[in-house]
C-alpha cells in the first residue's frame, strides 16, 4: 500500500468515527440505581448518577429514559432535568426493589413501603409531570404475570395519559429466585403473555424489554400483530459473544422490523453496547441512526430529539 494510500484510508476512518461520535443517541433503558442505602445523595450514590453523566455526555446520549425507586428517581430527575425521563419501578418484592441491589441490601420502592404505587398518588405524579413513563415493570420478580388482574389499574391509567409503558420480560440474573425474589419464575416471564394486555388496552404504548428471539421466535409474531409494540434488546448487546448478537439483529432485519429495536444500556456501558450494534455492517445506516435514536423518538413521541447534540 502507498504512503497516499494509507494517508487516505486513514483520513477516511476519522470522518467516520467523528460521524459516530456526533450521532445523537437515545438510550430507553438505564436505572436510576444506588450503590449504598444512605439516601440518593451519599457521596457513592452521587458518583454513581455522575459517571452515567459522563458516558451519557461522552457518547452523545440526548435522552435517557430512567426507572428505579421513587427518591432515587426524583434526585436523578432534580439533577438531570428534561434530558431524562423518569418511572417508578413495581410491583416490588416485600415493598423493596427486586432488579436493583445495592452493596448494603434493597432500597423501598415508595415511600410509603407498598409493592404497588397507590393509584392516586401515581396519578398525581403523571399529571404534573413528575413520571413521564411507567416501569420499568417486573411482574415477573414478584412471581405475577404480566397479565395478572392487579395489574391492569395501572395499564388502564397509563393508556388514559398515553404513557409508555417499559414491561420486563424473558428471565433474569442467575439464581434470582435464591438471591432476591423466592417467587420470581421464568414461566411466567414469557413474552407472549404480554399479548392479552395489547388486546384489552389496545391504545397502550408497550416497550418490551429484553426481546430476545433467538429464546423467544414468537415474538416476531407478536410483532408483527401488533406495529406499535418496540422493544430493546440489552443486556444482550454485551453479553452475548458479537457473533450471536449480530445474528439476533440479522433475524430482525429478515423480518423488516429493525424499526422497532430501541437502543438501551441496561446498566453496561454505554460505549460498549454502542459499539455492538455500530459494528453490525450489514445495518444500513437508516437502520443504525433508527435504532440508536430515531425509533426510540417515534416511541416516546418526542419529535425533534434526534436533531439534538450535546455540548
Amino acid at each position: 500500500m502507498t504512503h497516499a494510500r494509507m494517508l487516505f484510508l486513514i483520513v477516511l476512518l476519522s470522518i467516520a468515527g467523528s460521524a459516530a461520535a456526533d450521532q445523537p443517541v437515545i438510550d430507553i433503558h438505564v436505572h436510576a440505581g444506588n450503590v449504598v442505602r444512605e439516601g440518593p445523595r451519599h457521596p457513592a450514590n452521587l458518583a454513581h448518577m455522575h459517571a452515567y453523566e459522563e458516558e451519557a455526555n461522552s457518547n452523545n446520549v440526548v435522552l435517557f429514559v430512567a426507572s428505579g425507586a421513587q427518591e432515587l428517581v426524583e434526585s436523578w430527575s432534580e439533577y438531570y432535568g428534561g434530558r431524562m425521563l423518569a418511572g417508578p419501578v413495581f410491583p416490588c418484592v416485600n415493598g423493596r426493589t427486586a432488579n436493583e441491589e445495592a452493596t448494603d441490601g434493597l432500597r423501598p420502592c415508595f415511600d410509603s413501603g407498598t409493592e404497588f404505587p397507590e393509584l392516586a398518588w401515581l396519578r398525581d405524579q403523571y399529571e404534573d409531570g413528575r413520571l413521564q413513563v411507567m416501569g420499568e415493570l417486573g411482574p415477573q420478580y414478584a412471581g405475577m404475570s404480566v397479565d395478572d388482574p392487579r395489574m391492569h389499574p395501572y395499564y388502564a391509567l397509563a393508556e388514559e395519559f398515553d404513557i409508555p409503558v417499559l414491561i420486563h420480560v424473558g428471565g433474569g440474573p442467575p439464581l434470582t429466585a435464591e438471591r432476591c425474589c423466592p417467587d420470581f419464575r421464568l414461566s411466567v416471564g414469557d413474552p407472549m403473555l404480554v399479548e392479552e394486555v395489547l388486546v384489552r388496552y389496545p391504545r397502550l404504548r408497550v416497550q418490551i424489554q429484553h426481546a430476545n428471539v433467538l429464546a423467544y421466535p414468537a415474538l416476531f409474531r407478536l410483532l408483527q400483530q401488533f406495529p406499535h409494540v418496540f422493544v430493546d434488546l440489552t443486556p444482550y448487546q454485551t453479553i452475548m459473544p458479537r457473533e450471536g448478537f449480530h445474528h439476533m439483529l440479522r433475524l430482525y432485519q429478515m423480518q423488516g422490523l429493525t424499526d422497532r429495536i430501541m437502543f438501551g444500556s441496561d446498566e453496561m456501558p454505554v460505549a460498549d453496547s454502542l459499539e455492538a450494534y455500530r459494528s453490525a455492517d450489514f445495518l444500513s445506516d437508516d437502520e443504525l441512526s433508527g435504532i440508536l435514536c430515531g425509533n426510540a423518538e417515534r416511541f416516546l413521541d418526542v419529535a425533534g430529539i434526534c436533531a439534538e447534540r450535546t455540548e
